[in-house]
């Protein structure tokens, strides 16, 4: 691990809802992270989420085993690539420009409201990001 840095909408915002502290980790290299890693993680109560996350790792820990309600997600992605620079300038665009921020915060609760299930929420945000990303370069 090399860099870490608290992003998302619980750095910029303060929610009704159920936050979620999302944390961007750095590493050298995503192949590096080993089962001794998951591991350590797992003694820390992180779990790997299991879905096609594109060239990135998300780990999170939950309130209990049983409502699994998500307090943290660790997204975990290699230094120096497109990715990891596209989820820092979306957060410095939430840091720095109030017009996005409330553009953000307008499109997740519409997406909230529209959804059912966390990978279609997870899905529309990312494209979202995307979306913003493009715009800003």
């Amino acid at each position: 691990m090399k860099y870490t840095q608290h992003i998302g909408g619980t750095r910029h915002f303060n929610y009704d809802t159920e936050p979620i502290i999302d944390i961007l980790v750095g590493v050298n290299n995503l192949h590096d992270i080993t089962s001794l890693d998951e591991k350590r993680l797992n003694y820390a109560g992180f779990y790997r989420l299991h879905h096609s996350y594109n060239k990135k790792v998300v780990m999170a820990r939950f309130n209990n085993l049983h409502d699994l309600k998500q307090e943290v997600r660790l997204h975990i992605i290699q230094l120096n690539t497109p990715i990891f620079r596209q989820y820092q300038n979306v957060d410095n665009l939430l840091s720095n420009d109030n017009n996005i921020a409330q553009r953000f915060l307008a499109k997740k609760k519409s997406i909230l409201e529209h959804v059912q299930y966390i990978r279609a929420y997870e899905n529309q945000k990312q494209s979202f990001f995307e979306k913003l990303n493009k715009q800003s370069s």
